[in-house]
């Protein structure tokens, strides 16, 4: 019989965590990414998520992505590999905020504290914006901010998952509500 992974058994929790908000009218998941690497034997999976009702035009997604490496999976796989291995079972998270930011001021210092007020002082925030140009002249500028979480997330934390999605929709409700100011 197969024995799921510390990274499978939180992924099905995200997941299932994620739709459910899809279900009770919260959010549109808009995408979904699972990828596993051959050559480095890592694993990732995201889920990316909207507001249903959006009450801007902006577009602001939420994706929530978790990662595990080959040091991760033999920690669990090898009987014999001791404490120190055991505490390499499990993977790494992280939230990834996308603004549409045409037109509009960026504020990078306003949406820094907005997350750290949700996410808290504790987490790493990176905020990074751009602008891009084609060729044929169409300009976008668009603002990325990412929360690190800093440490390990193994399956004793898996009960954090579901109000990991659920603080993905009030940080997309916040940041609405930060894009209908600004305009």
């Amino acid at each position: 019989m197969f024995d799921p992974t510390a990274f499978e058994n939180m992924k099905i929790v995200l997941e299932g965590a994620v739709y459910d908000l899809d279900f009770a009218g919260d959010v549109t998941v808009t995408n979904r990414v699972e990828n596993i690497n051959l050559s480095s034997l890592s694993r990732e999976y995201e889920v990316e998520m909207e507001l249903k009702k959006p009450q801007t035009k902006k577009r602001i997604t939420a994706a929530i992505r978790l990662e595990a490496g080959l040091e991760n999976l033999s920690a669990e796989l090898l009987e014999n590999a001791g404490d120190m291995a055991a505490e390499l079972a499990g993977c790494h998270a992280e939230i990834k905020f996308n603004l549409d930011m045409a037109g509009q001021k960026t504020d990078g210092e306003k949406l820094l504290c907005i997350l750290e007020e949700i996410w808290g002082k504790d987490r790493r925030i990176v905020f990074v914006s751009r602008k891009i140009q084609d060729n044929k002249g169409f300009m976008a500028e668009c603002a990325e901010i990412k929360v690190f979480f800093g440490r390990l997330l193994t399956e004793e934390q898996i009960s954090d998952l579901q109000p990991m999605a659920s603080c993905c929709v009030h940080a997309l409700q916040a940041l609405e509500n930060w894009a209908n100011e600004e305009r």
